[in-house]
């Protein structure tokens, strides 16, 4: 018998053997271990046992759980989870009687790399920087935690009732508290990783306040400049800083930034960059405020994340006239990052793209300067954005800001990318001269282009015509056994002929722009070119509702089993490189074909039009089963609109029109909920 057989055939009998076996890979074994229960995780069906050798993480095959401070014979198996990782499962848990709970250890944020402390009961304190649920599961929340040792994660247990809201952790950002629960050092199993040392709580009960978060940015201890600007946390390490609390910093803002980063100058002319706190609005630029958050720098400025603001009651700064730097086109960029950053710059330039369908930033102007592009923040100033267009000759004038990427401690210098300049006003934007519009030899050419295009549109409908009168065929000759294969066919070829007619409806509207376009080429070019707009819009339309026809019938969403995976089969690939989610909780089998093509035909427009007008990052879709009907949602976070005067019909914009007809035809209602900058969320109600 080989040494690894017999090594099998005896159980683990300690603590410290389980965890040996488990964090150094040895084959898969059987353990019965007794011992003492120092902690029980309901949400992970866990617990952690401890004896006279140490501490081990136990995982429950079943939903029995020991009591905290019993005395148990855990029994069970050394496996594989379902992600891949080897964890000690407990088969059977005996409680043999009362074991006697160790003492917390009291620890610090660097204590939790060493691995003695893994599984043990720990006790640490901090300041809380940020608390967040976790977006996967409901049941966990997170808090960032600040201490004199480092930075650490806190994941808090509290599950949410039935049908109830998730409840709320009992402290808020600023607070200094001692957490008690499970120290997490070697690496767990979940397909998440995070970046900071981590302390698991079995409930909010573990946690106890020693101190209140401040009430206001004036209860925040101050960074206090001088006359020459220097703060008196200025020369502390980057690590250090990091690990201070809330501070607060007062002076005049004098730029605002993607509506959330403030930039304020403090005693000196220093200046600190706020970034404020999800759901604060920004303050106006020249007002004097206070503002608290938490410290951290680029190496280049000091920032406040998660800040909050108010009034400040001191009079405000006299203006010091600070003289705007005119930049040469020919300027090197160290240049203006070593003499011009953090003052006010001007350029001469030529604008590239401005917010809108063409632009990658919706708050960001793209100009060309010294033949490089510059992104001119406009977030303040947003009606510049319908007065400048794509080739106009402009002078800007604004706060220089550094781009640099996210900086971490194993990083020799934070990546800089350039410059930004920080637009305050509209008067800060002035037209040198506008780009040149419509002239005939363009017309010309835009009209036969559109002519080429109806034209290899309609070789198109043919085309189309011709795959779907062949398709019907093939289903018509094909041994129909039941009568469900009938339906089916009947279905399709309904589908079918809805897509031909929405697809010529688009051209005979084309066809009325372009003849409205040559009537007016020779008396008007300025309406040609608006009727040409419009015709150009259309094919737009036209163009992406055939690449979809011709993607439905090739495609085979509609043949899988699970609503959720046919939803984002075909809602990816019009989302690009935003973020989706999707939890569709409808059975395939309960849905008819023309229902479930309905459905996807409904979110993938919704979804479309989040990230192609709204400018979302992340799309959420959701959807359930209510009684005789069917509940479904899309929700973005993209700029929103105003859901009583978006463009419809007659501007080109087909999209909303085109899903109250689909939803109106199947006896349901379409709800829109939406505001600039406050996202979207449009639900629609059908019938099954």
């Amino acid at each position: 018998m080989s040494a690894g057989a017999v090594f099998l055939a005896v159980a683990i009998s300690s603590a410290a053997g389980i965890k040996e076996a488990v964090w150094e890979g040895r084959e898969a074994g059987s353990f019965a271990v007794t011992g003492t229960v120092a902690g029980v995780i309901a949400g992970n069906r866990s617990f952690t046992l401890f004896d006279d050798t140490g501490y081990c993480y136990l995982r429950t095959t079943n939903s029995l759980l020991p009591a905290k401070a019993s005395l148990a014979v855990a029994r069970g198996h050394i496996g594989v989870d379902r992600n891949g990782w080897r964890r000690a499962f407990a088969d059977s848990v005996e409680i043999v009687g009362e074991g006697v709970l160790p003492e917390p250890l009291s620890v610090g944020a660097s204590d939790l790399s060493n691995a003695f402390f893994d599984n043990r009961l720990v006790t640490m304190r901090g300041i809380v920087a940020a608390v967040e649920g976790d977006e996967i599961d409901p049941d966990w929340n997170f808090m960032v935690m600040r201490s004199k040792t480092g930075n650490f994660l806190a994941a808090v247990y509290a599950p949410v009732a039935a049908g109830a809201a998730r409840p709320d952790i009992p402290v808020s950002p600023g607070a200094t508290v001692r957490l008690t629960g499970v120290a997490n050092v070697l690496p767990d199993g979940g397909k998440r990783k995070f970046k900071m040392p981590q302390i698991t709580l079995p409930s909010p009960e573990s946690i106890q306040i020693v101190a209140t978060a401040p009430k206001s940015p004036r209860e925040a201890p101050e960074i206090v400049f001088d006359s020459n600007g220097i703060a008196n946390g200025q020369y502390k390490s980057p690590a250090l800083i990091s690990q201070m609390g809330m501070r607060r910093v007062t002076g005049d803002v004098v730029a605002i930034a993607a509506r959330r980063d403030v930039y304020i100058s403090v005693r000196g002319g220093q200046v600190v960059c706020a970034e404020l706190d999800r759901g604060v609005a920004p303050p106006s630029v020249g007002e004097r405020i206070v503002a608290a958050g938490f410290p951290e720098t680029n190496l280049f400025i000091l920032k406040l994340n998660k800040a909050r603001w108010e009034a400040s009651s001191d009079a405000a700064a006299a203006s010091s006239g600070e003289k705007t730097w005119m930049l040469p086109q020919s300027i090197p960029a160290d240049e203006v990052l070593r003499e011009h950053y953090g003052h006010t710059v001007g350029l001469n330039c030529r604008i590239v793209a401005v917010p809108g369908a063409e632009a990658v930033d919706a708050e960001r102007m793209q100009v060309l300067f010294g033949g490089r592009i510059v992104p001119v923040d406009i977030s303040g100033a947003p009606e510049l954005c319908s007065a400048l267009s794509p080739g106009d000759e402009i002078e800007v004038r604004g706060l220089c800001v550094l781009n640099t990427s996210e900086w971490r401690l194993g990083d020799m210098f934070p990546a800089i990318d350039g410059f930004t300049v920080v637009v305050r006003g509209v008067d800060e934007v002035r037209l040198l001269k506008a780009a040149p519009w419509w002239t005939t030899e363009r017309l010309k050419v835009a009209v036969a282009a559109l002519i080429a295009v109806t034209l290899v549109l309609s070789l198109c409908v043919g085309s189309l015509r011709r795959i779907i009168v062949r398709k019907s065929r093939q289903l018509f000759r094909a041994e129909i056994g039941k009568v469900e294969t009938e339906l089916r066919v009947s279905e399709r070829t309904r589908l079918a002929v809805e897509i031909h007619d929405s697809v010529s409806q688009y051209l005979v509207g084309v066809a009325y722009q372009l003849d409205a376009a040559a009537k007016a080429l020779r008396r008007d070019a300025a309406a040609a070119g608006t009727f040409l707009a419009t015709a150009q819009k259309v094919l737009g339309s036209c163009r992406e509702e055939l690449r979809r026809c011709i993607s439905d019938l090739r495609g085979n969403a509609l043949e899988m089993a699970d609503m959720s995976e046919a939803i984002r089969t075909t809602v990816q690939p019009v989302v690009r490189d935003a973020r989706l989610s999707v939890r569709f909780a409808v059975r395939r089998g309960t849905l008819s074909d023309m229902t479930a093509h309905a459905i996807l035909c409904i979110v993938r427009e919704l979804a479309a039009n989040a990230v192609r007008h709204g400018g979302a990052k992340h799309v959420k879709i959701a959807g359930a089963s209510v009684g005789t009907a069917i509940r479904l949602s899309v929700r973005d976070d993209g700029s929103g609109f105003d859901a009583a005067r978006h463009p419809g019909p007659a501007e080109g914009h087909f999209g909303l029109q085109g899903i109250r007809e689909r939803v109106a035809k199947l006896g349901g209602i379409v709800r829109i909920e939406s505001g600039p900058d406050q996202g979207s969320c449009i639900s629609v109600e059908i019938l099954k």
